[in-house]
């Protein structure tokens, strides 16, 4: 008997509001544990463009990137403008800090969700960002591995 290598991608309804949320689980052959959700809206905060650009790759599709902000003054209206579903910003930001971008975001937009992501992989960092209201921390060395399950999480826990 012969062995037979299958790929295989499973849509699976989710309630959210009003109606259903798919989510895409993507095959662990392709290094992901965890499903993504299926039109997300992400806006990306970050002053590194290859970042932002590795992020973008790494999540969409399934994910619809709506914007892509280097200046953490900007942030806040584009939020207001683009209306996204989750904010990935990083804590170092000219302009605003990532730590203050979440604060402001959490009171203002409070129906997103924050991803904290940084170069530092720090348990003080993580507590700092959780205390300004983020629903995840991700450090950016591990971002290929957490990345996906991070996002997939905080929808779930909408």
């Amino acid at each position: 008997m012969s062995e037979v290598e299958v790929e295989v991608e499973l849509t699976v309804k989710v309630p959210r509001r009003a109606g259903t949320f798919d989510y895409t689980v993507l095959p662990s052959a392709l290094g992901y544990t965890a499903a993504l959700p299926m039109a997300l809206r992400v806006l990306l905060a970050d002053d590194h463009p290859a970042m932002m650009t590795a992020v973008e790759r790494l999540i969409a599709p399934p994910c619809e990137i709506v914007g892509r902000i280097s200046d953490g003054t900007k942030v806040l209206d584009s939020l207001a403008r683009l209306g996204p579903d989750v904010l990935l910003v990083d804590i170092n930001m000219p302009g605003l800090d990532g730590l203050e971008i979440c604060r402001r975001t959490v009171r203002a937009f409070p129906h997103v969700r924050v991803i904290v992501m940084t170069a530092e992989a720090d348990a003080g960092l993580a507590e700092a960002s959780r205390d300004a209201g983020a629903t995840a921390f991700v450090a950016k060395l591990a971002a290929a591995d957490e990345l996906p399950a991070a996002i997939a999480r905080v929808t779930l826990n909408r």
